[in-house]
C-alpha cells in the first residue's frame, strides 16, 4: 500500500480516545482498501494510455507536418507547370472560346445542310411546276402540308 500514504496518516499507536479513532481507521482502511488498490490499478493503466496516446499523437502530428509540406511543394510545381503550358498554349479560356466558336459554326452548317435537303426534297417532287412557280414569285409554299392543298390540285388528283 505504498500508493495509499494518506490512508495510513493516523494510525499509529495511541491511548485513550484516539485508539478508537485509530481502531476505526484500521477498520475503514482495511474495508476500502481493495477497491482503493483496484482503482489506482485502473488509474495507472489510463495513465499509461493517456501517454501512448500523447506519443502517437505526437508522431501523427509530424507525419502530418512532413505531408502537408510535401503537398505544398506539389502545388507549388503544379503551379509552375501550368504557368509553363499556359505560356506555350495561350490561355485556357481563348481554347475555350474557339470551341464554342467551332461547335456554333458545325451547328449552323448542319442547319443549313438540312434546310437545303428540304428545298432539294420539294423541287424534286414538284419537278418544272415548281420551278415556275418559284420563278413567277406564286403563293405556292416550299414545303407542302398534308390538307392545305389548293381545291385544284385536289380535282386533278381525283380524276
Amino acid at each position: 500500500m505504498s500508493d495509499l500514504k494518506l490512508i495510513e496518516a493516523g494510525c499509529g499507536p495511541a491511548h485513550g480516545f484516539k485508539s478508537v479513532v485509530v481502531l476505526t481507521r484500521r477498520v475503514i482502511r482495511k474495508l476500502i482498501a481493495p477497491w482503493l488498490l483496484r482503482t489506482n490499478d485502473i488509474l495507472q493503466v489510463m495513465s499509461a494510455r493517456l501517454d501512448a496516446g500523447e506519443r502517437n499523437t505526437k508522431i501523427l502530428s509530424e507525419r502530418l507536418d512532413a505531408l502537408s509540406n510535401t503537398l505544398y511543394s506539389l502545388c507549388k510545381d503544379h503551379l509552375e507547370l501550368a504557368k509553363k503550358i499556359e505560356s506555350r498554349l495561350g490561355p485556357h479560356d481563348s481554347v475555350e472560346d474557339k470551341l464554342s466558336a467551332f461547335q456554333a459554326l458545325h451547328w449552323d452548317h448542319v442547319a443549313l445542310a438540312r434546310r437545303l435537303a428540304a428545298i432539294e426534297d420539294v423541287l424534286a417532287a414538284g419537278g418544272d411546276s415548281a420551278r415556275s412557280t418559284l420563278e413567277e414569285g406564286g403563293a405556292r409554299p416550299l414545303l407542302p402540308f398534308p390538307g392545305l392543298e389548293s381545291p385544284d390540285s385536289r380535282s386533278s388528283k381525283v380524276s
